[in-house]
């Protein structure tokens, strides 16, 4: 069965080469809080759940009362309830069980949305990291200006919460002139990714991670 988090916390994931330096490559990863509508959608789930169980006892009792005196034939079906939540909650709680993930790795920056166990995963947005038009602090007030100019994008929000530490924004352009926001939260390593590929864009600025 999935597992409930008890807790939501950032993670940072870093491979084995990061220990001497490389630049190469940054990853993050953070577990999207449960608020709002993912709040409501995990008691909706969990209601749903309730009521599975419930139905599938009660259509087993309905049986063996129909049947008169061979109920003992569905007693193996009490089985059914346990197993049959089971799987409900083994293919549906990952589902409202969010993680967001981005990696800098050979000049390529790229963002997954995953869900459950994590081998289950979306892509979000993927580019060249010299694509990036501007890698800020959030709270820049020299860049806020052109922030301001991407109010009509497409957003990619990697953020755990919207008041998390350490927000950065990068803007990017395509060439049929389509232009993205990404909100996340940065480290000091995946900083110097972005400014190892991509000096002229890059603010830096100290982080907490």
């Amino acid at each position: 069965m999935a597992r409930l988090r008890k807790k939501n916390l950032p993670e940072i994931v870093a491979r084995a080469d990061d220990a001497f330096g490389s630049k190469n490559y940054a990853e993050y990863t953070v577990t999207l809080e449960p608020t709002g509508k993912l709040r409501t959608k995990r008691l909706l789930f969990k209601l749903g759940y309730a009521s599975v169980f419930i139905a599938v006892i009660a259509l087993i009792i309905l049986l063996n009362n129909l049947t008169n005196g061979l109920g003992i034939i569905f007693l193996p079906l009490f089985a059914l309830a346990p197993l049959s939540l089971w799987i409900l909650v083994h293919f549906t709680w990952p589902r409202v069980c969010i993680d967001y993930r981005y990696t800098i790795d050979h000049s390529r920056f790229e963002a997954n949305i995953l869900y459950g166990d994590k081998k289950d995963k979306k892509p979000l947005f993927e580019c060249a990291v010299k694509e990036f038009s501007l890698i800020a602090p959030i709270n820049s007030p020299e860049h806020s200006m052109q922030l301001r100019l991407y109010d009509k994008a497409d957003v990619v929000d990697l953020r755990s919460k919207v008041d998390a530490n350490d927000i950065y924004f990068a803007l990017h352009e395509g060439e049929n002139g389509k232009k993205t926001v990404i909100y996340f939260e940065a480290t000091s390593q995946a900083l110097g990714a972005f400014k190892y590929y991509n000096k002229a864009a890059t603010v830096m600025s100290e982080t907490r991670r």
